[in-house]
């Protein structure tokens, strides 16, 4: 990657679809406003969308939504507010996940969203990412979202390129105090570090924009077999960035160090504030900490999305008549008491049912289970007890199944 094209250039290197549109990161900034200007000069407002997520983090959060929307009223671009509410935890984290969930949401196939990131963030990154002990990937010019795409055509660009466009073109933004506050990590890198070091290396943006990323592995989503691959740190941190996991090589260490425990261990290593790497049966999970569904009543044929998961209803011969009305449950809401199913005139216990069918460890306890007149008559995609099932009955039956949420 080289530094030194102009705003209107990286703009149109933009790989876009004439059908598809072009959702804009727009938090009211000089480098998000500049990148709305530049597209709309470029594509036209009719063919461009801003979306401003207001985090609720600063005070002045209101002030700013109203400033975008009267900046796009103005430019004749549409504009969508949301705002969020962050899990606890870093607030920095959280805030991107809010975001990039409220950008892939509204995707559709051959959408971009565009994000104003530039030569600067990508110097800040690296070196934070280098000094945390996380690996050195900087920040993709391109990647998946959902069904679209996200796009960042401003690597290429540094902040002052960005400033002098915004001159030239006597263009208004926010100046978020919270930028220059040097507590935080990045900042300190951006207003300390990086001057000092530009003062002696002046090329070192222009050098840290060329370096190649760390040479890591391929990577799939989903569970990492341990039982067929030599497991090392490049392994894994290959397999938790496929997840959008950066975290610090002690954490990597831990990892590696717990999966090679005993067998019989249940080791848990903390990744994220929301995510856990735990192992079962010879591979590694990356597990997400979700709070468990109220207890609440479930009506055969209509589906169910819950905290964790999603309870679905198939279509079948021989199944629970429509509109059966079931009490929801899970084990954390049996106490102590053994939770068993009957079928086949055989009584089978929850825990026994759970381990013949692969049920990973921290997936039990949130697992549904209806109950009818005190009695567990089902757990979804598992077992349901004879005495709910009817093939004779004219209205249609169904089977219920569950979709966990995973990491």
């Amino acid at each position: 990657m080289q530094i030194g094209v102009d705003v209107t250039e990286s703009i149109r290197t933009i790989p876009h679809c004439p059908d598809s549109a072009i959702w804009i990161a727009f938090s009211g900034g000089l480098d998000s406003t500049v990148l709305l200007h530049a597209c709309i000069e470029e594509f036209s407002a009719s063919l461009c969308r801003a979306i401003h997520v207001d985090h609720g983090i600063s005070p002045n959060s209101n002030e700013w939504a109203v400033h975008c929307q009267e900046l796009c009223n103005k430019w004749n671009v549409p504009l969508d507010v949301e705002r969020v509410i962050l899990s606890r935890g870093n607030v920095e984290l959280q805030a991107r996940l809010a975001r990039y969930h409220q950008f892939e949401r509204r995707l559709r196939v051959n959408d971009l969203v565009l994000t104003a990131h530039h030569a600067d963030d990508v110097a800040e990154t690296q070196l934070w990412q280098f000094l945390t002990g996380r690996a050195v990937v900087g920040i993709a010019s391109k990647k998946v979202l959902g069904k679209g795409h996200v796009a960042r055509p401003f690597l290429q660009l540094t902040k002052q390129q960005l400033r002098k466009y915004a001159e030239e073109h006597s263009l208004s933004w926010i100046e978020d105090p919270s930028n220059t506050d040097t507590a935080l990590d990045r900042n300190w890198i951006r207003h300390q570090l990086l001057p000092d070091i530009e003062q002696r290396f002046p090329d070192v943006k222009k050098r840290l924009a060329e370096l190649a990323p760390a040479n890591l592995p391929q990577a799939q989503r989903g569970p990492l077999d341990l039982s067929s691959t030599q497991i090392d740190a490049r392994h894994v941190r290959a397999w938790l960035l496929v997840h959008g996991l950066n975290p610090p090589g002690s954490v990597v260490e831990e990892i590696i160090r717990q999966s090679h425990s005993r067998p019989d261990s249940s080791p848990i290593v903390q990744v994220s504030d929301e995510q856990q790497v735990r192992r079962y049966r010879e591979r590694l999970h990356l597990v997400m900490l979700l709070p468990a569904f109220v207890a609440q009543e479930a009506t055969s044929g209509q589906d169910l999305n819950l905290s964790n998961g999603c309870l679905s209803w198939n279509r079948c011969s021989r199944g629970i008549p429509q509109n059966q009305t079931f009490q929801l449950r899970n084990r954390a809401h049996f106490a102590a008491t053994k939770i068993a199913i009957r079928i086949n005139t055989m009584s089978k216990s929850l825990s026994s049912l759970f381990q013949e069918n692969g049920i990973a460890p921290w997936l039990r306890d949130g697992w549904p289970i209806l109950v009818k007149n005190e009695r567990v008559v089902c757990i979804p995609g598992i077992a349901v007890a004879d005495e709910v099932r009817d093939s004779s009955t004219t209205v249609p039956t169904y089977i219920p199944t569950w979709k966990p949420k995973t990491g």
